[in-house]
């Protein structure tokens, strides 16, 4: 059984250090990423929202020392996006 174990212990490190090391067809190199929460209740609609986070954009834009800003919901390997519909 510890040998099974043992085993299945260091085939799931493998497995991990494998897709850490993974080239995701991005370079992270001088990149920053920001993860916003807003607080529940904030947009009143997905509008709203856009509306903020276009803000956002246009601020990070302006900031010299950088040479491109961008927005998504998901980031490459995080499995989950946003939603700003209520329900």
């Amino acid at each position: 059984m510890a040998t099974l174990l043992t085993v299945g212990a260091g085939l799931m490190i493998n497995s991990y250090v494998r897709l850490t090391t993974l080239a995701v067809g991005t370079d992270p190199i001088d990149l920053i990423v920001a993860d916003p929460v807003p607080r529940a209740g904030r947009f009143q609609d997905s509008a709203d929202a856009r509306s903020v986070m276009e803000r956002w954009v246009e601020g990070a834009a302006r900031d010299p020392r950088l040479t491109q800003a961008a927005l998504t919901t998901a980031t490459p390997l995080s499995f989950h996006t946003l939603s700003f519909e209520r329900r």
